[in-house]
């Protein structure tokens, strides 16, 4: 019986992980060429559909993204 209620308990942190654990990431920044910001790039992370496209003034931001290492990949027509 107590092996069963420690195998539940272990479970149940399992499938529930505590909110403290989890947060967001978010990347923010600008895209340049030659000191020329770049309006309307597409920024992207690789391997993933996951990107967004800069403003008029050349800045981007990512947001509610899974800690973690990402490679940007930004492209522009020009």
């Amino acid at each position: 019986m107590k092996q069963g209620l420690i195998l539940l308990s272990l479970l149940f942190f399992y499938l529930f992980p505590l909110s403290g654990q989890h947060s967001d990431a978010n990347i923010f920044g600008d895209v340049q060429s030659e000191g020329e910001h770049i309006p309307f790039a597409t920024i992207h992370i690789e391997g993933t559909a996951i990107g967004t496209a800069t403003d008029v003034t050349g800045h981007y931001m990512l947001i509610d993204l899974e800690p973690g290492i990402h490679v940007l990949v930004a492209s522009s027509m020009g």
